[in-house]
C-alpha cells in the first residue's frame, strides 16, 4: 500500500465504529437535552453584542447602526454554519459513492473554500464597518465588555 488515502480505504469499517457510533448518539442527546433548556447560543449572544452597544454609544442613531451591523454578523453566522452543514452533507454523500473520483472531492473541496472565501471577506468588511463606527475608547469599552458576556453564557449552562 502506498500511504495515500483512497476515498475507498477511508471507508474501511474500524473496530472502533461502534464507538464513534455510540459517541454519536449519546452526543445527539445532550444536545437535545441542552436545546430544551436554553435559547439559540447564537441569538443570546447578538441580543448581548447589542445590550452592550446600547450601553456604551450614546447616541442612539449609532447605536442603532451598530446593532443593524450585529444583526448582520448574526446572519452571516447562520449563512456558514448552513454551508457547512451542506458541504459536510455532500461530502458523506460523495464518499459514499464509490465510483467518485478525486476530482470531485477536489471540485467540492474548491467550491468550499470559494464560499468561506467570500463569507470571511464580507464578515471582515463588517467588522471594518463596525470598527470605523465607533471610537477607540468605545471600542475598549465593548471589548471590556465581551469577555464578562461569553464567561456568563459559558458559566450559566454549567450551573456554576
Amino acid at each position: 500500500m502506498t500511504g495515500i488515502l483512497t476515498p475507498r480505504h477511508r471507508r474501511t469499517p474500524s473496530i472502533y465504529a461502534p464507538l464513534g457510533t455510540c459517541s454519536a448518539v449519546v452526543l445527539t442527546f445532550i444536545l437535545l437535552g441542552c436545546s430544551t433548556s436554553r435559547s439559540d447560543p447564537l441569538a443570546d449572544h447578538l441580543a448581548d453584542a447589542a445590550r452592550n452597544i446600547d450601553a456604551v454609544i450614546a447616541d442612539p442613531v449609532r447605536a442603532s447602526n451598530l446593532r443593524h451591523l450585529i444583526d448582520e454578523v448574526g446572519a452571516l453566522l447562520r449563512e456558514r454554519a448552513e454551508e457547512n452543514a451542506a458541504y459536510r452533507a455532500a461530502w458523506r454523500t460523495l464518499n459514499a459513492d464509490y465510483d467518485a473520483t478525486p476530482e470531485a472531492f477536489r471540485r467540492l473541496d474548491l467550491d468550499h473554500e470559494a464560499r468561506r472565501s467570500d463569507q470571511r471577506e464580507r464578515f471582515l468588511a463588517l467588522q471594518d464597518r463596525f470598527a470605523a463606527a465607533v471610537s477607540d475608547a468605545e471600542w475598549k469599552r465593548l471589548e471590556d465588555a465581551r469577555p464578562a458576556t461569553l464567561a456568563s453564557q459559558l458559566i450559566e449552562p454549567l450551573g456554576a
